[in-house]
């Protein structure tokens, strides 16, 4: 239901568009993470906030499912350039790194990053979640090609700079 509630935004968007020439744009998010997002439930928050509590995190299903993770500084620049930029009315692009990371992946940048505050992380693995998505990454070639926009922090980078923030709001 939620993806297909943001689908049928696009739908509206690109339907104004093409009836009333209102020039919208869609920007598809791959999960976003980053400073400011304590009060977000996506996974690298809540990861991150799990350990700070002392919690173990609970994997669901092997930690081999994969998703593309987007800093949000990134996502910002992305909006900063898709907004004034003149004929793209009722396009859709994805705002993304375009690289799949599987949990796994995830967690050992997580261990190595807390690990530099002296933070061990604790991970057990639990059944996974019906419907779960076992692949999910974005193809950012058109957001490359029509707004010149592509991400600047990586992985590593981004998750350092998050559990800083994290760990100095206590």
């Amino acid at each position: 239901p939620y993806g297909a509630s943001k689908l049928a935004c696009e739908g509206y968007c690109s339907a104004y568009y093409r009836t009333y020439g209102l020039e919208t744009v869609c920007l598809r998010f791959s999960n976003v993470y980053g400073r400011y997002s304590e009060y977000k439930d996506s996974v690298i928050s809540r990861f991150i906030k799990q350990v700070i509590d002392g919690h173990a995190l609970t994997i669901c299903g092997d930690g081999n499912q994969t998703r593309d993770f987007v800093h949000a500084s990134d996502l910002i620049r992305a909006i900063q350039i898709a907004v004034p930029t003149l004929g793209i009315g009722g396009e859709v692009f994805q705002i993304a790194t375009g690289r799949e990371c599987t949990v796994n992946d995830l967690i050992a940048v997580l261990k190595s990053e807390f690990g530099k505050h002296g933070i061990d992380i604790l991970v057990e693995y639990v059944k996974p979640r019906t419907g779960d998505v076992r692949r999910n990454y974005s193809n950012t070639s058109k957001a490359m090609l029509a707004l010149g926009w592509r991400n600047k922090i990586d992985l590593e980078q981004g998750i350092s700079d998050t559990i800083k923030y994290f760990l100095k709001r206590g």
